[in-house]
């Protein structure tokens, strides 16, 4: 079966920039792509018969603006076959059952804002990078997409990689052909070494395959260390692992989104726990 990439569409630029991005993915990766339209009711929907009639209208019109950017992208990108759709619900509910449904290798949104201003994004926006079980792409609306060369994946050895993870990133390699960067900053909080070497000897081994180069460094600034890291290696994307309560998790969560700030010139793909 053909790989799937889903593209979040809200009808805003950074959505539109998204759907290149996406597009341009896909067409290098010979994928389809879904582009997803999430008509959400109003807050102040009431069941009255004008307010039916108005909330009809409302999703008539998202169901044409959709079809008008599905034709339009389809033009643009004829080798890539897309479809629309157009369901109604909360956005991580919506994203759960396409994940269900379409099985997708991948979905991408693009950021509303630069990332130094993820506090004001819709809350269900950054829960969605720790809530899905497919990976997510976020997108910086400034960022244009260029082959794929140079991937980036932070890694910390406190924990091991699930074969899934595993699975997902040698797929990436083998699709886009790049050099995946593996990248560990250690910091001197109390941790395990022991199970630290354990779990990097075994990444080593469980990535053998797509013969990644590693790289560690020791820095109290973490975030500041890997947008170091990103810009001397031209890096065309980073990959994450929000492992519940750690460092990424914490930042989608917002508890520590200024440092985001740092990677705004680098799209960032949360690939699940």
């Amino acid at each position: 079966m053909k790989r799937t990439i889903i593209v979040v569409d809200d009808f805003s630029p950074s959505a539109h920039n998204a759907m290149d991005y996406g597009c341009r993915l896909a067409a290098d990766a010979d994928a389809r792509v879904v582009i997803l339209r999430i008509y959400t009711l109003p807050v102040s929907y009431s069941s009255d018969a004008i307010a039916l009639s108005t909330l009809k209208d409302d999703y008539d019109t998202n169901q044409d603006r959709l079809e008008h950017d599905a034709n339009e992208w389809r033009e643009r990108f004829p080798d890539v076959h897309i479809d629309a759709r157009l369901v109604t619900g909360g956005l991580i509910e919506c994203l759960r059952d396409q994940v269900y449904d379409v099985n997708p290798d991948l979905i991408v949104m693009g950021a509303p804002r630069n990332y130094d201003e993820l506090w004001t994004w819709d809350s269900e926006m950054l829960n969605s990078l720790t809530a899905l079980t497919a990976p997510v792409l976020l997108i910086p609306m400034h960022i244009k997409y260029k082959a794929t060369q140079n991937i980036g994946f932070a890694c910390d050895y406190q924990t091991v990689l699930v074969p899934g993870q595993v699975n997902f990133l040698k797929l990436l390699i083998n699709t886009t052909h790049a050099c995946l960067h593996v990248v560990h900053v250690a910091t001197k909080a109390p941790r395990s070494e022991e199970i630290a070497h354990e779990n990097e000897a075994m990444i080593n081994e469980l990535l053998t395959d797509i013969q990644p180069t590693y790289y560690k460094m020791e820095s109290q600034e973490v975030i500041e260390s890997i947008a170091h890291f990103v810009k001397e290696h031209n890096l065309d994307f980073l990959v994450v692992i929000p492992h519940r309560h750690g460092l990424w998790y914490n930042i989608f969560h917002q508890s520590h989104t200024k440092q985001l700030a740092k990677l705004n010139h680098i799209p960032v793909l949360a690939l699940q726990d």
